[in-house]
C-alpha cells in the first residue's frame, strides 16, 4: 500500500500467497519427516494441509484490494486480518489454557506493528525506486 499502486498490492499479495505457502509447506514436510513415526502419506498429506491452508488465508485478502477503492480495500483487509488474528490467537490461548485477552492482545499488537513496518518499507521503496 505504501507504493499507492494497486497492481503492486495485488502482485504481493499473490507473491505472498504462493511463496508463503511453499515454504511454510516445505518447512512442514522436513518437520514432520525429521520427527518420525508419520508414514509417508501423513508427511504428504501435513505438507499439502499446510501449503493450502496458508494458501488460501492469504487469498482471502485478494478481492478487497481488487473489488474495492485502494484505500478502502486496505482498511477492509487490515479489520478482516486482524480478526483472523484475533480468532486464531483465542483458540491457540484456549488449546495452551493461557489468557486469551492477553494472548489476543499480543498478537493484535504485533500484527499492526508489522503492518505499520511494511507500510513504511512500501514508501521507502516508492520513493527510492519509483519512477
Amino acid at each position: 500500500a505504501g507504493t499507492s499502486s494497486k497492481l503492486a498490492v495485488i502482485g504481493g499479495i499473490v507473491s505472498i500467497a504462493f511463496v508463503d505457502a511453499f515454504s511454510d509447506s516445505l518447512a512442514m514436510h522436513v518437520s514432520e519427516e525429521s520427527r518420525g513415526g508419520n508414514t509417508s502419506r501423513e508427511v504428504h498429506e501435513s505438507t499439502l494441509s499446510a501449503f493450502l491452508a496458508k494458501l488460501l488465508v492469504a487469498l482471502v485478502f485478494l478481492p478487497a484490494v481488487v473489488f474495492m477503492e485502494m484505500f478502502a480495500g486496505i482498511v477492509a483487509n487490515i479489520v478482516l486480518g486482524m480478526l483472523l488474528l484475533a480468532v486464531f490467537s483465542y483458540y491457540v490461548a484456549k488449546e495452551r489454557g493461557n489468557s486469551p485477552l492477553y494472548t489476543i492482545s499480543e498478537h493484535v499488537l504485533a500484527g499492526l506493528a508489522v503492518i505499520a513496518i511494511t507500510y513504511f518499507i512500501g514508501r521507502w521503496v516508492a520513493a527510492t525506486f519509483g519512477g
